[in-house]
């Protein structure tokens, strides 16, 4: 490989070969500098977290690891490197009501979706891509606003992990009326 731009393009087309994210972290280490230090821990860190089942104290330290180093990184560079759980899917949702039903009558089975952005075909456009079980497209969004946008459009997103997010933070911001409650 001769710059970043043809690791990022070898990534994009196999998005899951650890092997070439290591490579990467050990170029992006020799090419020197803050921010490619950060890349390069960034894709330590996303490689280590896949690796064997760990204790859930570690996860979550390198969780809030990766969640820091986000919020320094360019997110055109992490529409392509990160691993991502693709939220607000009608498929997983139609599937999690599958399993409700299944399990009142007794019956129990593991349905829901748990595709990874990482997973996913990539596109002509570098924050789109492509779920090979359903078909549809996933987004892609550097802000919880540009999120909740395509939530409300029907559309799968992927988070970028340097946003702080809040429990049902996809959902339309609630509204008070006169004190009367929520609409």
């Amino acid at each position: 490989m001769h710059d970043e731009d043809d690791f990022l393009r070898k990534l994009t087309e196999s998005p899951a070969d650890d092997t070439l994210r290591m490579i990467y972290a050990d170029w992006l280490d020799e090419l020197g500098g803050e921010e490619s230090k950060k890349k390069a821990q960034f894709l330590r860190v996303t490689v280590r977290l896949m690796g064997p089942i760990q204790r859930p104290a570690w996860r979550q330290a390198r969780r809030k690891e990766l969640h820091e180093l986000a919020r320094t990184l360019p997110g055109a560079w992490l529409a392509v490197v990160s691993r991502l759980k693709v939220e607000n899917c009608p498929e997983a949702q139609r599937k999690a009501e599958d399993v409700a039903e299944l399990a009142r009558q007794g019956l129990v089975f593991t349905l829901v979706c748990d595709r990874r952005w990482d997973e996913l075909t990539a596109t002509e456009h570098p924050a789109v891509r492509r779920c090979n079980d359903c078909g549809r497209g996933v987004y892609y969004c550097d802000t919880i606003d540009e999120a909740r946008d395509h939530a409300r459009h029907g559309r799968c997103v992927a988070v970028n992990l340097g946003v702080i997010r809040q429990p049902r933070d996809l959902e339309p911001p609630r509204i008070l009326l006169g004190g009367t409650g929520l609409i």
